[in-house]
């Protein structure tokens, strides 16, 4: 069945509201509350968002279309707020925004998905969560219909971690109100000694010192 094509103008106006409430709310001076909410209209205001003809039923359409389920809109004091659910760069209160895992038994299988130019340093180094505040992690296998977010679908290497082995070693893991995992690892990273299994997007096993195409 033919994918049915997405309104550039949406796209555009997507990819401006997840920069402001991810990455560019302190940069471009958009007040946000500890818990990620930005006011709608705050959004609604700036200029590059009047310029995408931006309005409240747009900013509406894009929640609930969003096939990622990526943003939360919440009335506040009487006020509309929106906010991305995970994939923060700036800093936020997890507790605020993430649910704390306590028993890894509720997620059997917590994957992330990589490339094989990627994996040559990831052997060796761990998962490394770079400029994000997390590492995130799909709840399924590719093509699992029920997983939402967490991977691209492009992804060449899928890694599943041992999330129980790893919590107790002190690892914490958080899950998104869109059902991705999050971990900010120990220092940023998630060694390489909590990997569970390494596979091709075949399920052909990959070990540290071999690559299955």
């Amino acid at each position: 069945m033919q994918q049915k094509k997405k309104d550039p103008l949406l796209v555009q106006q997507s990819k401006a509201l997840t920069y402001f409430l991810r990455h560019g709310a302190y940069k471009e001076g958009i007040p946000i509350r500890q818990d990620g909410f930005v006011l709608v209209q705050d959004l609604l205001n700036q200029p590059s968002m009047v310029k995408l003809k931006a309005n409240l039923q747009s900013i509406r359409n894009l929640v609930d279309n969003n096939d990622k389920k990526r943003f939360e809109l919440k009335e506040i004091d009487g006020q509309l707020y929106i906010r991305c659910v995970q994939g923060h760069t700036i800093p936020i209160n997890e507790e605020e925004l993430l649910e704390k895992i306590i028993d890894p038994k509720q997620f059997p299988i917590i994957v992330h998905g990589t490339y094989f130019q990627a994996w040559d340093l990831i052997k060796d180094t761990g998962l490394n969560r770079m400029a994000r505040q997390h590492i995130h992690f799909a709840v399924g296998l590719p093509g699992d219909d029920a997983v939402i977010s967490g991977m691209r679908n492009t992804c060449e290497v899928i890694i599943e971690v041992d999330m129980e082995r790893a919590m107790k070693a002190g690892i914490e893991f958080y899950v998104s109100k869109n059902g991705v995992v999050l971990s900010s690892g120990i220092q940023g990273v998630i060694e390489p000694q909590y990997f569970k299994r390494v596979t091709n997007r075949k399920g052909q096993d990959i070990n540290i010192q071999q690559q299955l195409i």
